[in-house]
């Protein structure tokens, strides 16, 4: 898992491999199957990698991950982000709350809920998602990004501009922090 937050196709192919080996080790390890089903989902947002192909991908590693582990949040949070890439909105709703709803302290469930929210127009619900995912991980860059985006979302300006600054500020190399602050000061 620790690749996965650097949100860079080279890091989180890595990921990939990585979970490939521990499941290789261990076939019965399912937080493993469901850490390679994140990598599979996030592939398409950083590469070019093929949204059908590594949906396929990530559905099948999500569900080997609950076969073993039927109350695994972190697989459904994989399949609520592979419903998201697929457009199938009322799946993706249903999979990221009952990851949440499994697995209370996942990190990860509430940022991609989040996100989720925010493309919907859901706004306060989105913030209120990333805020709980920020108290879990305060030094999350991808939840950081995430809530400076419903923030922009939400045309809370200066909330956006703290929250971005704020990622710039724990890591001046990061590509999409940048670019997030300079899109909020253009809107």
């Amino acid at each position: 898992r620790h690749f996965l937050p650097r949100r860079t196709e080279e890091a989180l192919r890595q990921a990939i491999e990585q979970f490939k080996k521990a499941v290789d080790a261990d076939p019965s390890f399912a937080q493993a199957w469901a850490g390679m089903a994140d990598g599979y989902a996030l592939l398409p947002s950083y590469s070019e990698a093929s949204v059908a192909e590594m949906s396929s991908e990530a559905r099948a590693a999500a569900g080997r991950a609950l076969a073993l582990d039927p109350g695994l949040g972190e697989a459904h949070a994989a399949f609520g982000m592979v419903a998201r890439l697929m457009g199938d909105v009322e799946e993706a709703d249903r999979e990221y709350r009952r990851a949440i709803e499994l697995s209370p302290g996942y990190v990860t469930a509430h940022h991609w809920y989040g996100n989720f929210l925010a493309t919907r127009g859901r706004h306060d619900e989105s913030i209120a998602e990333l805020q709980k995912a920020l108290e879990l991980d305060p030094l999350s860059l991808p939840v950081l990004n995430g809530l400076g985006s419903a923030y922009l979302f939400a045309a809370r300006f200066d909330e956006a501009i703290r929250t971005f600054g704020k990622a710039v500020e724990l890591d001046w190399g990061h590509p999409s922090a940048h670019l997030n602050l300079a899109e909020t000061y253009d809107a």
